[in-house]
C-alpha cells in the first residue's frame, strides 16, 4: 500500500514539474516571438508590409492620420516590445505579467482581425478558403 502512495506522489510531482516547465517554455517562447516581431517593426520593409493591413483596420487605421507610416510601425513595435517585457517579468511581478498577457491577447485579436478587414486577405480557391497574397501567400 505504501509503495502505491510513493509511486503516486512521484507521478504527481512529475506532472507538476512538467506543467511548470511547459508554462515557462510557453511564456518565454512568446516573449522571444514578440521581441523579434517588435524589433522588425522598426525597419522600413516591415512598415511597408503592415501598411495595407493597418490602413484597412477599423481599429487601427486612425493612426495614419496622426503619424507617418514609419511612425505607426514604430509605435506598434514599441507596444510589442513592452508586452514582451511585461510577460518576461513574471518571476518578479505576476501582476505586470498579467497586464502583459492581456496586451498579448489584444495584439493577437487585432492581428486576426486583419483577416476580415483587409480586402483580398481571404480568397476562395478550389472550394477551400485560403489566405490571399496580402497576408501570406499559400499555394495549394
Amino acid at each position: 500500500m505504501k509503495e502505491q502512495s510513493v509511486g503516486g506522489e512521484r507521478s504527481i510531482r512529475a506532472n507538476v514539474a512538467l506543467e511548470s516547465a511547459g508554462a515557462v517554455v510557453s511564456r518565454y517562447g512568446l516573449v522571444v516571438i514578440l521581441l523579434l516581431i517588435g524589433i522588425l517593426k522598426f525597419t522600413p520593409a516591415e512598415a511597408d508590409g503592415i501598411q495595407p493591413l493597418v490602413a484597412h483596420s477599423p481599429f487601427m487605421s486612425w493612426m495614419y492620420l496622426a503619424v507617418s507610416k514609419q511612425g505607426v510601425s514604430n509605435f506598434i513595435g514599441v507596444v510589442e516590445l513592452l508586452i514582451a517585457l511585461l510577460l518576461a517579468l513574471r518571476p518578479i511581478s505576476p501582476r505586470a505579467s498579467f497586464i502583459g498577457s492581456l496586451g498579448a491577447i489584444t495584439t493577437f485579436l487585432l492581428t486576426t482581425s486583419f483577416l476580415f478587414s483587409t480586402p483580398g486577405a481571404i480568397q476562395l480557391g478550389h472550394g477551400v478558403e485560403i489566405l490571399g497574397g496580402t497576408l501570406v501567400q499559400i499555394r495549394i
